[in-house]
């Protein structure tokens, strides 16, 4: 007797995903991240196998395009509203996982998120046969579709603006507008929908997050919104990290999804299941970008990383680059700390080593030697002894007038007489460098009571710590107001002239070197 046709396909779908969840690879070395991969044949098969990740019955479902991204990238927070997964469809039937998916699911309503032009009334009757209760969340167009879902939302006190001309935006912000429960609007460049006008004038909107710089969504456009605050970045793939960076404690969950950004229909599928567990979704391409970098050397300890999409989206390789071959390693064979005494090794930052291990980012034993001129001496035990050591230094920096005019001008800082001359140097190329970025604050050393910290050593610079904050992951702000690089003119980005100038001389960047907490401020020579 013949297996019914759906039946045969459900089934594969299914031993594919116990297949791939029952086969989970350890990643960054000895550490506990495991990786997993969520996937089917095809982005239908895919959002069906992450679904069934997700959910093992759901009252819920939302349906969006598979072959139209605009009227979708707003879903996820409808989809954290109603806890459902997200589905695809094609415009005039449910693909047959979809449908497996829906039956499995046990799913009693779907919401269409889109307008007949890209999910057809013939597809909504399909759903009806199947005895399931049909909404549909439309607008004229996706800008007036994403007004329509955000007017479904609880919370109106803050928004999301991304443009509706590309994806990856919209879906950097998606898990994390969904947990906050916070709507996402859809703009043009240099004008807003009339829907989107309504909207602001009927709801009491106190902040609001414009998600690009001005080359794509003007100061026009933004400044129609209550209090704008913009997160930028060089390309999409920095935005999405300053996204999560700037959000990262509304998503502390124990997963980090990978989605390709390159196309919509992973991530946008992974975005309910990322809301679901709390989690941010990471875009990637085959290139990786520094910042990506930056954000798993630093931030994905312990966590699983759940791969969204096959091999065709995001290749063996890819993942292999990201987790081995990212210039960090992660290891229990670190370099010995036990001539150090005051302190434990208790770091998470290891950089591989370079040609010259004076350079090297973090520890090593002939930097020690360096300072305390043998692996057998202590650290300095006292304020007394550790004073004798230190110089103080002249360096030029920009300044930066209320007019936004920037002037050259001096700053002097104390640090150890060991690293002066390394400081000095790394001063002028920040002076000489294209961003002439703003100094108004610098400090070296100072004798503090934690005995770890090296600016009891003067091996430690901080910089405009207000701009700057150093903040834990459970998102305490010890000390500053906030880091807004692309914002403030005072916060260090993260590829930029400054960390870029402290790296080149051995100095280790708070902002990415370890996974308890963010320090914007500060720039170590041994790495703490």
């Amino acid at each position: 007797m013949l297996m019914p046709r759906g039946l045969r396909i459900f089934l594969c779908i299914t031993a594919s995903l116990i297949l791939v969840l029952s086969s989970q690879i350890p990643a960054l070395g000895n550490t506990e991240e495991t990786t997993i991969r969520v996937s089917g044949q095809d982005r239908y098969a895919t959002a069906a196998a992450i679904a069934h990740t997700g959910w093992t019955q759901s009252d819920y479902a939302i349906i969006v395009s598979g072959d139209n991204y605009p009227d979708a990238l707003v879903s996820a927070v409808t989809a954290k509203q109603f806890n459902a997964p997200i589905l695809l469809a094609t415009k005039k039937s449910l693909p047959s996982a979809t449908k497996q998916t829906l039956t499995d699911l046990q799913v009693k309503c779907v919401i269409l998120i889109g307008g007949t032009a890209v999910l057809s009334n013939t597809l909504q009757l399909e759903l009806q046969k199947m005895g399931i209760t049909v909404t549909r969340w439309a607008g004229p167009d996706r800008y007036a579709t994403s007004v329509v879902v955000a007017s479904q939302s609880v919370n109106t006190s803050e928004i999301f603006i991304t443009s509706g001309d590309g994806f990856t935006d919209a879906l950097s912000v998606s898990s994390i507008a969904a947990c906050k429960n916070v709507p996402i609007i859809l703009v043009s460049k240099d004008r807003i929908s009339p829907e989107a006008e309504a909207y602001i004038q009927s709801h009491p909107i106190t902040n609001t997050y414009v998600i690009g710089d001005t080359d794509i969504i003007s100061d026009n456009v933004a400044q129609m919104f209550p209090n704008p605050e913009r997160i930028t970045g060089v390309n999409k793939y920095d935005r999405n990290i300053a996204v999560i960076n700037r959000f990262g404690c509304d998503v502390p969950g124990p997963n980090v999804m990978i989605a390709t950004g390159e196309d919509y229909a992973d991530a946008l599928s992974g975005s309910a299941y990322a809301a679901k567990t709390n989690s941010p979704i990471v875009l990637v391409s085959s290139t990786l970008s520094a910042s990506t970098r930056s954000y798993f050397d630093s931030n994905t300890s312990g966590k699983t990383l759940c791969i969204l999409g096959g091999e065709s989206a995001i290749s063996n390789s890819t993942i292999d680059k990201l987790i081995s071959e990212n210039g960090y390693r992660y290891s229990n064979n670190r370099r010995s700390m036990k001539h150090s005494r005051e302190w434990d090794n208790t770091s998470d930052f290891y950089p591989e080593e370079s040609s010259d291990p004076l350079l090297d980012l973090g520890y090593t034993e002939e930097k020690y030697i360096l300072v305390f001129g043998s692996l057998s001496n202590p650290v300095y035990p006292s304020a007394t002894e550790s004073v004798q050591h230190m110089t103080t230094i002249s360096v030029d920096v920009w300044l930066l007038k209320a007019s936004g005019e920037k002037y050259s001008g001096k700053r002097t800082l104390t640090v150890n007489k060991a690293i002066a001359d390394r400081i000095q140097s790394v001063f002028k190329e920040i002076y000489e460098g294209p961003e002439k970025f703003p100094i108004y604050s610098v400090q070296g050393y100072a004798w503090r009571p934690e005995p770890t910290s090296e600016h009891r050593w003067g091996l430690a610079v901080d910089i405009n710590p207000n701009e700057n904050y150093m903040i834990t992951n459970t998102g305490v702000i010890k000390a500053g107001s906030f880091w807004k690089p692309g914002i403030s003119p005072y916060s260090i980005p993260l590829n930029g002239d400054v960390v870029n100038a402290f790296n080149k001389y051995g100095f280790t960047w708070g902002g990415n070197a370890w996974h308890s907490s963010n320090d914007y401020m500060h720039f170590s020579y041994l790495g703490r």
